[in-house]
This record gives structure tokens, C-alpha cells and sequence, in this order.
């Protein structure tokens, strides 16, 4: 029996959100089973690339469609 494995890297705020960095969290999926936790990690969503689900160091970087 195979089972699937698959991470995701998201920034979550809240909808009060104004400025300042925001929370990184953590999605893991096992066969469909799935369980989120925060990394303890902050990042100002300027920052994140949403399609890589990573942070970006310039603005250069970002994927561009």
C-alpha cells in the first residue's frame, strides 16, 4: 500500500492583518490525512512567494506571470 506524503509552506494571517510579519505554517498531507502547525518562523509577506511557498530575497526572483 503507497501512500502519498506532501508538505506546504503558507503564511496565515489574520483578517485584522494591517503590517508586520506574519506567521509560517507547516501542512502536511499522509494519504489523505492532513495536519497544520505553526514553524515558529515569521516572514513579511513581501516577502513569500506564494506560488513557491517559500520566502524570496528580491523582487527579481519572483516568478513573473
Amino acid at each position: 500500500m503507497n501512500k502519498s506524503l506532501k508538505v506546504l509552506f503558507f503564511l496565515r494571517t489574520r483578517t485584522s492583518y494591517v503590517s508586520g510579519p506574519a506567521p509560517i505554517y507547516m501542512r502536511v498531507t499522509v494519504g489523505g490525512d492532513r495536519f497544520e502547525m505553526a514553524t515558529q518562523r515569521e516572514v513579511d509577506p513581501e516577502k513569500w512567494d506564494n506560488k513557491a511557498c517559500r520566502m524570496v530575497y528580491s523582487k527579481k526572483n519572483l516568478h513573473a506571470n
